[in-house]
């Protein structure tokens, strides 16, 4: 009789599972949030100092891309919109909300430079090809702990939940943040050369400043828990918020209140000439309307599931474990992130999300395991 050696099947199913998630992730349609706008015209900016040149450009190759109801809610859908779509010059006042993350526009421009396509499609392959890459670093990383179909599972169903929030379809930073976010996650669990992770985090705060928030939790972890680290820990610290500060200041950022204005309050077309006036009731308003959002009551289910993984990493590993040194970070990072910024839009921390699922799903694999060892005992 044939006998199929399980190993090959295994070997076959996670390969079959894998390919899923990256072709579905490959093939799925490119979602165009009104943020593109403001990005591809700061890459074209780069070679182009017509302001009325670049609105047209920009607006011209939206118009190519999506159908007449996208166009129109992307162009008319509020008078933000409509302010920007009709004036040039609120375009280019958008800019600093956007430059403060340079890494992604440049990277725009150079693939539509160098590989000779529109700004658009250089976007949405900034999206697709780091979230492929983040799949492989989950499934490799699962696969340390997990056999290869169930590693391949995961993975598979965590591209499954990037596509239903849009995460590798949105043409934003995030992909390319998420995958940075990740493997240095993956760094800081293996017990690699802290030179390693330091050297990815200035290239972390390129793609997304607020990351620094992260950054910062990793190095302050060193700095409680290895003393030899310390001196270290907060000569990084330092640089990296000159970075940080350098960077905003270079990109024309309008600071924290015009932001948060821009962000909660109203959107500003032409915030330079903005003096924002909230008063500290107006900033707790925003606050309590936030507590209500949707998007907040998934920011608090993620908060709890993460916090009862820490706990049980803490009783099962002590505090020295890398597994629960991290999951408390994230967790921390996830509160901080919220006070500083309350807007739970769910791209904003899809990987930390993705991190708790992945501390979940190891933590009741090993439960299980453990039982089905006690019943085979």
């Amino acid at each position: 009789m044939f006998k199929i050696d399980h190993r090959i099947l295994s070997t076959a199913i996670a390969a079959i599972m894998l390919l899923l998630a990256l072709g579905t992730t490959v093939m799925q349609n490119a979602v165009y949030g009104w943020d593109i706008i403001p990005y591809v015209g700061i890459a074209k900016s780069y070679t182009e100092t017509d302001k009325t040149a670049i609105h047209k450009q920009v607006y011209a190759e939206l118009k190519e891309k999506v159908d007449d109801k996208k166009f129109y809610n992307l162009t008319r859908k509020s008078d933000y919109r409509t302010g920007v779509f009709n004036s040039p010059e609120g375009l280019k006042q958008q800019y600093p909300f956007y430059t403060v993350k340079p890494a992604y526009p440049a990277l725009i421009y150079f693939f539509s430079e160098y590989f000779k396509v529109d700004a658009m499609d250089a976007a949405e392959w900034l999206a697709k090809i780091p979230m492929c890459f983040f799949l492989l670093l989950t499934f490799y990383w699962a696969n340390r702990y997990l056999d290869a179909v169930t590693a391949s599972l995961l993975t598979f169903g965590i591209s499954v939940y990037a596509i239903q929030s849009y995460f590798a379809a949105w043409m934003t930073p995030d992909p390319l943040s998420g995958l940075l976010f990740f493997l240095i996650c993956y760094l800081f669990i293996q017990g690699a050369n802290k030179w390693l992770i330091v050297a990815i985090f200035p290239l972390l705060i390129l793609t997304r400043p607020d990351l620094i928030m992260f950054a910062g939790l990793v190095l302050l972890c060193w700095f409680l828990l290895e003393k030899k680290w310390r001196i270290f820990a907060v000569t990084i610290v330092l640089a990296l918020t000159a970075q940080y500060l350098t960077q905003s200041i270079m990109s024309g950022n309008y600071g924290w209140k015009v932001l948060f204005h821009h962000s909660f309050v109203e959107k500003l077309v032409t915030p330079e000439a903005f003096t924002p006036t909230l008063a500290f009731k107006d900033y707790v308003a925003v606050y309590l309307k936030q507590l209500y959002a949707k998007e907040t009551t998934t920011f608090f289910f993620w908060c709890a599931v993460s916090f009862f993984t820490s706990i049980r990493f803490f009783k099962t590993l002590g505090h020295t474990s890398a597994l629960t040194q991290l999951s408390v970070i994230n967790l921390v990072y996830m509160v901080v992130h919220w006070a500083v910024f309350p807007e739970q839009n769910f791209r904003l921390l899809f990987c930390s999300y993705v991190l708790v699922v992945f501390f979940a799903f190891l933590l009741v694999s090993n439960l299980l395991n453990d039982r089905v060892q006690q019943s085979a005992n």
